[in-house]
């Protein structure tokens, strides 16, 4: 039985042409994969109105590099390491381990709040030490995590003088470069957000009769926008630093830059990192837009009504043209993802309905959540939690959510003359997985007390099962298209 490499080795080639993970080359596996009778165990709180196919999937999408699933990345979280910011909103020395220190050993919902497992040897670390990255990076390995999605922090905030470092959080990344570790393939999300007291906690500089509520927030760190040319050129020549080095993940040469939160006022500012980009040598900027919505080929969309659907980023709100490459769902914990099931029209290829990103026949990249539970930054009895109850359920939760994307991503899509004018390039291809150490958050990939190494497990066992199946059916589907 082929399995998913317990080790990766990345294949380096120029500063322009990024090397990215083949998890296997489907000639090879041809002959000797065999495939399961059935992929989904059904199971009725998923979808009462789901029915079982009888017939498999369309042929797996094969591109130019041969690789059948798409990438798991995982969002890598910064903030477990003091910084000058974080010193004056808290303390001095202040991470958000000190969240999860003081949180209660259950939620609300009476279930243990993970912590770091003590036998998995990386405890409350600091991401400045080399140890701890490169066991970060060994465990991503040999569970089929084939990369990271660094958060980063850049506020254009025209109190800073013209000389002082803009990034925030940042000392991890610099490590990386410095000694190359994690030694995963990788990209930056720049989180253009501004930073609120929603936590629990009450910033050193807050008066005691100020709100500390989500709804009556205090700014900590305004985002802003109206950045000049020269701003952008420091953002840019601190981006390319990073852009330069070999595991970068790039897309036809260009260099991938995810954004979240999206605003209609960064524009120009990706317009010139875009600009710098291609002066600096590179084809481009591959810019990906992350958006709060449900994947929407995975449920139906149009049944959500009220305020949920108040808060769901629509496609048309996003610019249109050129510049944006691609969208990410971004994988924030919702109801809606309870209930993913494959379309109907993946059975059909040639009712295949029109891609909405942007005409440009781009299939969304979508995200995951393992679990949520903010406890550790809020006050107890109104923190939020989602996928929760005992370890098998919530395991098994994350282990359906992540065959429905993994088998929509492999099977459904089928390039044809109905749907884009050429093949899907492979390296567009992720499902990227909230997180790897959100901990204060009850997103975590890491070993903790409370699941051990199951999510790992399951990452690796469910990419297995998906190969090994071909997109032989029979297969769960919903209702929707």
């Amino acid at each position: 039985m082929n399995q998913v490499p317990k080790s990766i080795t990345i294949n380096r080639s120029s500063r322009k042409s990024v090397s990215l993970v083949t998890l296997v080359q489907l000639s090879v596996l041809a002959s000797s994969l065999l495939g399961f009778a059935v992929l989904f165990q059904l199971y009725g709180s998923l979808n009462e109105s789901s029915d079982w196919a009888t017939a498999a999937l369309p042929s797996p999408l094969v591109g130019s590099t041969g690789k059948f699933l798409p990438r798991v990345f995982a969002i890598y979280f910064p903030q477990f390491h003091p910084d000058p910011l974080n010193d004056r909103l808290w303390g001095a020395n202040f991470t958000d381990w000190d969240n999860l220190r003081k949180a209660p050993a259950v939620n609300n919902k009476g279930f243990p709040i993970p912590r770091p497992l003590d036998s998995a040897n990386l405890g409350y670390y600091d991401l400045r030490s080399k140890d701890t990255r490169k066991l970060q990076s060994q465990l991503a390995s040999n569970y089929g995590v084939d990369g990271f999605i660094y958060h980063t922090y850049w506020f254009y905030d025209p109190a800073y003088e013209p000389d002082q470092p803009q990034p925030v959080l940042h000392a991890p990344l610099m490590a990386m470069k410095s000694d190359g570790y994690p030694n995963l393939p990788f990209f930056l999300n720049w989180c253009a957000v501004t930073w609120v007291n929603v936590w629990m906690g009450r910033p050193v500089f807050q008066d005691k009769d100020a709100p500390i509520n989500k709804n009556k927030a205090l700014t900590l760190q305004q985002q802003y926008f109206n950045a000049t040319s020269d701003m952008v050129a420091t953002h840019y020549r601190w981006l390319a630093q990073f852009f330069e080095m070999e595991n970068y993940v790039k897309i036809r040469g260009e260099p991938v830059f995810f954004v979240y939160q999206y605003s209609s006022e960064m524009d120009h500012i990706l317009e010139k990192l875009r600009q710098f980009a291609v002066e600096d040598g590179y084809p481009g900027l591959y810019i990906i837009l992350g958006r709060g919505s449900p994947p929407e080929h995975l449920l139906d969309t149009n049944q959500i009504t009220g305020y949920a659907a108040k808060k769901i980023q629509r496609l048309d709100s996003f610019p249109s043209g050129d510049l944006v490459n691609q969208t990410m769902t971004y994988p924030y914990p919702s109801d809606h993802l309870n209930n993913l099931t494959l379309p109907r029209w993946c059975q059909d290829a040639q009712h295949i309905p029109s891609f909405p990103q942007f005409g440009r026949n781009k299939p969304e990249i979508y995200g995951l959540p393992i679990t949520f539970d903010n406890t550790p930054r809020r006050e107890f009895k109104t923190a939020n939690v989602w996928n929760y109850g005992e370890v098998d359920v919530v395991v098994d939760n994350f282990r359906k959510r992540l065959e429905v994307m993994l088998t929509f991503d492999s099977c459904c899509w089928k390039s044809s003359n109905t749907v884009s004018d050429r093949d899907r390039d492979n390296d567009e291809r992720f499902v990227a997985i909230n997180a790897w150490n959100e901990w204060a958050e009850g997103m975590s990939l890491e070993p903790s007390d409370v699941h051990e190494y199951r999510f790992l497990d399951t990452i690796r066992e469910v990419k297995n099962k998906v190969l090994e199946n071909q997109c032989r059916g029979p297969f769960l589907l919903g209702d929707h298209d």
